[in-house]
């Protein structure tokens, strides 16, 4: 084997969860077989593959799968080779070494699934996917994620057609589950949206919300920058004015302050009672104040 595949070999399977865990794993063997050409090996050879791989729990399922005595033509059947050069033993094997001989990878993997797969807990994996909400600050496309996987074991299909229905499933999830409130009315007012439409609808919002988040810091930074530049504003003046933005109050007329207020505010043509200047109301004179 290449040195280039060792760092990416399938892990050996656990076994605490077959259900979950041999379907990943399995797709994990095909694409080594793919990657590394063993898919054109003979099916002995992608049999031993698979049982290397795959880990002492996993040789223990083959194992109690096609009992045997660890003889290899039992365990893998016979190389095209050696059947072509041993026809006389060939001819003389008994029923069950004739069934060994054609064995296939594909057998193999079949067993498997019928080994691990009943024992999902189909009701127990629909709990787990109805208890997915998207949490705070978590990327939408990482919540998409997360159901999409789950839902792999619902097996969300109708009993007697087969049908899948899980895309209305994962559609109603969304829905339900996504963290901002505003996003959520604006799906509910979608008119029965396919899934599709709704994750772009949820991807688009994100996008939105973030840049209107950097829009909002920019503007403010660009508002105190002005604020400290004024020509008629000392530095003294400037660090009370940025110091009123964060309590949320005029400096000059003691209003709320709001975007923009500096272009605004009651009091910048007024003179004041106290000190005779102008531009701010008597009760926020700092020379009265000093």
């Amino acid at each position: 084997m290449a040195s280039g595949y060792d760092l990416r070999l399938p892990q050996p399977l656990d076994g605490s969860n077959l259900a979950k865990e041999w379907p990943t794993w399995k797709q994990a063997f095909g694409i080594f077989l793919r990657a590394t050409n063993k898919i054109k090996e003979s099916e002995a050879n992608k049999i031993a593959t698979f049982l290397w791989l795959i880990g002492p729990r996993g040789v223990e399922i083959f194992n109690t799968l096609y009992p045997n005595s660890g003889n290899i033509e039992n365990m893998f059947g016979q190389d095209d080779e050696q059947e072509d050069n041993d026809e006389e033993r060939f001819a003389d094997a008994t029923a069950d070494a004739q069934e060994n001989v054609s064995r296939t990878l594909a057998a193999v993997i079949q067993a498997f699934d019928e080994y691990c797969l009943p024992r999902r807990n189909v009701t127990m994996e629909a709990f787990k996917f109805n208890l997915i909400t998207q949490k705070e600050k978590q990327p939408f496309g990482e919540f998409e994620t997360e159901l999409r996987t789950q839902s792999q074991f619902c097996e969300f299909k109708c009993s007697s057609c087969q049908a899948s229905y899980a895309d209305r499933m994962l559609r109603d999830k969304i829905i339900i589950g996504v963290h901002d409130k505003k996003l959520q009315l604006k799906l509910l007012d979608g008119k029965d949206e396919p899934l599709s439409k709704v994750v772009e609808t949820c991807k688009i919002f994100e996008a939105a919300t973030e840049n209107r988040l950097l829009l909002d810091r920019k503007d403010a930074g660009m508002e105190i920058k002005a604020i400290e530049m004024t020509d008629d504003t000392k530095s003294k003046d400037g660090i009370q004015e940025v110091a009123a933005i964060s309590r949320k109050k005029c400096f000059n007329c003691g209003h709320p302050y709001v975007r923009n207020h500096h272009r605004s505010c009651p009091a910048i043509r007024v003179e004041c009672f106290a000190c005779g200047d102008v531009g701010h109301f008597r009760k926020c004179c700092r020379k009265r104040a000093s």
